[in-house]
């Protein structure tokens, strides 16, 4: 994590902590699950709210239901916390 994130580094630390790997057995997770983790991570950022901190695209408490699959996801991937805030730089680079 080298530059600049709009999302709030300390939500983004949280939800990763909070979020155990998945489990994922004796398959291994697929090529377009892996993509699909990657995109919901980028998409379900959170935002602060005067009455809390909700996810920007779909509008629950954060951290929702979506990123936790997706960071579950990316953990079972062997990710750290850096390779996600990587991921979040670089989509917001490209917008």
């Amino acid at each position: 994590m080298s530059g600049y994130l709009s999302v709030k580094v300390e939500h983004v630390r949280g939800a990763w902590q909070a979020c155990p790997a998945t489990e994922v057995g004796a398959r291994p997770l697929s090529n377009q699950e892996v993509s699909h983790a990657r995109r919901m991570a980028v998409i379900h950022v959170p935002q602060e709210w005067p009455h809390g901190v909700v996810c920007l695209n779909c509008h629950s408490l954060f951290p929702c239901a979506a990123v936790q699959w997706a960071v579950g996801v990316l953990k079972s991937m062997r990710w750290e916390l850096t390779d996600l805030f990587d991921l979040l730089e670089e989509a917001e680079v490209s917008r």
